[in-house]
């Protein structure tokens, strides 16, 4: 059944893939069915199907896409001469389809091709997508200027260089983009002499990442931020450290007895026979762990203001996070048969100091800096749209 089931199902593949676009040109897809009959013929040069695909719906198509020009160009969409393009381009990639393929070429000898058209077009095409984007830069909402930025690429794709549109695409992207600034971070403890320097790097980096310079969100440091001259961003984000502190430590000592019991079969020599015996070893020891710990606990404010708007409130979230520092070691006597891999890997510790204030607050701020990137990232990513 297996032997069947194989080559049916790579028959079933070889259908799919090796589509003739009879049914495609049944439904009017000129496009498709020609370039399936095409691909069709490299492989298969005789197949009747992809000749009578080509050979009933080439002409056909090629009036249909003069007929769509036509139209078109006759109508008041202000992009006209874009869409114009684009069926062009089409027709263009049709013909150079079926001049790679000679069974095809054998059928289309002349393939129809936009050459000296193209340019004019294209020319035509930049200057609307061009004008519409001047128009959109005059509303001075970084929405139409996004837009406008769009336009100004398409232009410039179109006619690399057209007008001063890479002077442009800079001022509109400048003009479209949100500019933050985010603020060093205070802690706030009147016990501990803390620094966030390592917190604040890891957010303005996380945040330089996930939002580039060629995106729409870009952030900078306050010393950026001077260099730059930036006096009016868009946006400031201000985060502060609160309640942190440090817990009582805790010793635990515990002791475990351990056991452990093997049976082994050995060979014993008896009046010139061997035999098997079943050996049985047990194995006892005691084990005593001690547990250093410390628990460490605060609060991250975060908020994000609008300084285009008198600095009103946009988001502001508080973050809870902690942190327990533990170090288990241990002292064993007995059979070392009996000790599994965890306790090798407690014996194997050692009693260490508790770390320093600084190194538990840096600890502390990990788990509070996942959830902070989340949450940041899931606000400013509706400015990229």
């Amino acid at each position: 059944m297996k032997r069947l089931f194989y080559p049916l199902l790579f028959s079933i593949f070889i259908l799919f893939s090796c589509s003739t676009g009879k049914k495609a040109l049944e439904r009017g897809d000129y496009y498709e069915a020609l370039s399936k009959a095409v691909e069709r013929l490299q492989s298969d040069p005789d197949n009747r199907n992809a000749i009578q695909v080509i050979e009933e719906g080439y002409s056909s198509a090629i009036s249909y896409y003069q007929e769509e020009i036509d139209l078109i160009l006759t109508g008041n969409d202000r992009f006209k001469w874009g869409e114009t393009v684009r069926i062009m381009e089409k027709v263009n990639k049709l013909s150079e389809q079926i001049r790679k393929v000679p069974a095809a070429r054998n059928l289309i000898s002349d393939p129809k091709t936009y050459i000296s058209e193209m340019r004019p077009a294209k020319e035509k095409a930049a200057g609307e997508v061009y004008n519409e984007a001047l128009e959109l830069m005059k509303s001075g909402n970084k929405s139409d200027a996004r837009q406008a930025y769009l336009y100004f690429v398409k232009a410039d794709q179109l006619i690399p260089g057209y007008e001063d549109v890479n002077r442009m695409i800079i001022e509109s992207k400048k003009r479209a983009t949100y500019i933050v600034i985010v603020e060093q971070i205070p802690v706030f403890s009147e016990l501990y002499n803390l620094s966030a320097v390592y917190f604040y790097d890891r957010v303005l980096g996380m945040l330089k990442y996930s939002y580039p310079e060629k995106s729409f969100v870009n952030f900078y440091s306050e010393n950026e931020a001077g260099n730059f001259k930036i006096e009016h961003p868009d946006m400031i984000l201000k985060m502060n450290f609160y309640d942190f502190h440090i817990g009582r430590s805790q010793h635990n000592e515990s002791e475990q007895p351990l056991s452990k019991v093997v049976e082994e079969r050995v060979k014993v020599n008896r009046k010139d026979t061997v035999v098997y015996e079943t050996k049985v070893h047990n194995y006892k020891g005691t084990i005593k762990i001690i547990n250093d710990q410390v628990l460490t606990e605060g609060l991250l404010k975060y908020e994000i203001f609008d300084f285009q708007a008198n600095n009103s409130v946009l988001m502001t979230e508080r973050i809870p996070g902690q942190f327990m520092w533990s170090n288990a070691y241990g002292i064993f006597v007995g059979d070392k048969e009996v000790l599994d891999s965890n306790h090798i890997a407690i014996l194997n510790n050692r009693a260490y100091p508790m770390p320093s204030p600084q190194d538990l607050f840096i600890e502390f701020s990990k788990p509070v800096f996942d959830q902070l990137s989340s949450r940041l990232r899931s606000f400013f990513r509706r400015y990229e749209k």
